[in-house]
């Protein structure tokens, strides 16, 4: 059997009217068009559902008893379509987002702020983690999608180009390179690390250091957070590099912040999310807000 959601309607409208020209204006359909669906029912029921007469139709007792199923159906659809048109027009609906810790209270903020503002209706999480596990969380599905910095992934994560920032030297107030204006690679690679994320620190020693024999364990300081490198920067432990939107975290740390040239690296940052997975629409919005803060011209 292959009844139709047309066909449903269309008996439940000649049924309540018991006419089947007003249930085609009801439908803003011809007479002819509800006649043959509803025949075509029939067929399909193998049972006659109206009796048709001068006066107009009567639903037979089989009608009668399919009656209350059909309206039920009927129902059950509206609120399927009313829920679809919600989550699409972002009535209802939920984003579940991962970022590191640092653009979770940089960039996040002022979109989330937006989104909010504009869609009240979307519940939210923000999950903030480390660099390392921010697409280990996208492939074990606990956020919709992650933003972070370039990560290797497999073929069942996909990644997409979101921004890119300077990185700059991170070091205490007091150091002797805190009052220059900018600093060489070539001047930092030797001296004391705070790293705080295993892949980034392990290409970009690999990238800068000419003496191999300068990358063991005696020149660097493992931390989780990169909040925590600052921290520990702005006591002379150590230095580090970040990206330079953290430049206001650094002062309050007894840390400041100076620009890195020869070369100038900058991260570049990507959005992560399952890659056989269609985006929510509260997804696919806070990614557009985003990418509109990302290249709104900054006011001087």
């Amino acid at each position: 059997m292959n009844i139709s959601l047309r066909q449903i309607r269309a008996f439940i409208a000649v049924a309540n009217t018991g006419s089947f020209t007003e249930a085609a204006r009801r439908m803003h359909l011809t007479q002819s068009a509800v006649s043959m669906v509803v025949r075509q029912l029939e067929e399909e029921m193998a049972l006659p559902l109206f009796d048709r007469h001068g006066r107009g139709v009567t639903p037979t007792a089989a009608a009668m008893e399919f009656l209350p199923l059909a309206r039920r159906i009927q129902e059950d659809l509206e609120r399927i379509t009313s829920g679809a048109r919600d989550i699409r027009t972002l009535q209802r609906g939920a984003l579940r987002l991962g970022a590191t810790q640092m653009l979770a209270c940089t960039y996040i903020p002022e979109v989330m702020q937006t989104f909010e503002t504009r869609y009240p209706h979307i519940s939210g999480r923000i999950t903030d983690t480390t660099v390392d596990d921010l697409v280990a969380m996208v492939k074990r599905g606990e956020v919709d999608i992650g933003i972070g910095p370039e990560r290797r992934t497999d073929d069942d994560v996909r990644r997409d180009f979101l921004f890119e920032v300077p990185l700059r030297l991170i070091c205490a107030q007091g150091h002797p390179m805190a009052a220059r204006k900018q600093v060489a690679w070539d001047e930092i690679t030797n001296m004391r690390w705070i790293t705080y994320s295993t892949e980034f620190t392990h290409d970009l020693m690999s990238m800068l250091r000419r003496d191999t024999s300068a990358e063991d364990g005696s020149r660097t300081l493992d931390v989780r957070h990169l909040t925590t490198a600052i921290a520990l920067a702005g006591r002379g432990v150590g230095i580090t590099v970040a990206p330079d939107y953290v430049m206001p975290f650094a002062a309050p740390l007894g840390a400041t912040t100076v620009e890195l040239i020869n070369p100038s690296i900058s991260r570049r940052f990507f959005v992560y999310s399952l890659a056989e997975r269609s985006l929510m629409p509260a997804a696919e919005t806070f990614l557009a807000l985003m990418r509109e803060q990302l290249h709104r011209p900054v006011e001087e």
